[in-house]
């Protein structure tokens, strides 16, 4: 008898186990469904004037989009809200214009896109259909060591008559 009861507790508990283990991929499978669209490439292209053009492909029409920039370090962050990353590269390297690399990270049923760049730059975003284009400007390059003079500080000025001899 004590063995009966053994095996059928045994097999309510890998009844209970195997259950549970399929409720939770369902909700796994069910959890990636509820994002509406899905981030499957980035490519890129160099544009002229220093312009660095990079284009996010969906499977579906591209939504409202969020972004922002940072300073320090000199970012350009888009939330991409519904959206899932299907990507086979996290980060893509860039390395042209202001644009250094380009990366997405999915959480929280949004995917975020990052754009690195080497200084800080405008951008303009357009969405035509799947796509959605970010061109980012080349930025005011910053040459290291050089600080720029303010016209505004007297001291900087030039001496209003220069006169030069021999």
């Amino acid at each position: 008898m004590m063995s009966a009861t053994n095996r059928i507790r045994g097999g309510k508990v890998l009844r209970a186990l195997r259950n549970t283990a399929v409720g939770f991929g369902l909700m796994l499978v069910s959890a990636s469904a509820l994002a509406g669209n899905v981030l499957k490439d980035v490519r890129y292209a160099a544009a002229p004037g220093g312009k660095v053009d990079i284009t996010l492909q969906f499977s579906a029409p591209v939504g409202d989009v969020q972004a922002f920039t940072t300073d320090s370090p000199p970012r350009i962050a888009i939330d991409l809200p519904d959206t899932s990353t299907a990507l086979a590269q996290r980060r893509v390297v860039i390395g042209s214009g202001a644009t250094q690399a380009v990366s997405a990270a999915e959480a929280g049923g949004r995917t975020r896109v990052v754009v690195d760049l080497m200084r800080p730059a405008g951008y303009t975003t357009r969405a035509a259909g799947n796509t959605l284009v970010i061109t980012v400007d080349a930025g005011a390059p910053q040459m290291a060591g050089v600080t720029p003079i303010s016209i505004s500080d007297p001291t900087k000025r030039a001496a209003p008559t220069l006169h030069v001899s021999n």
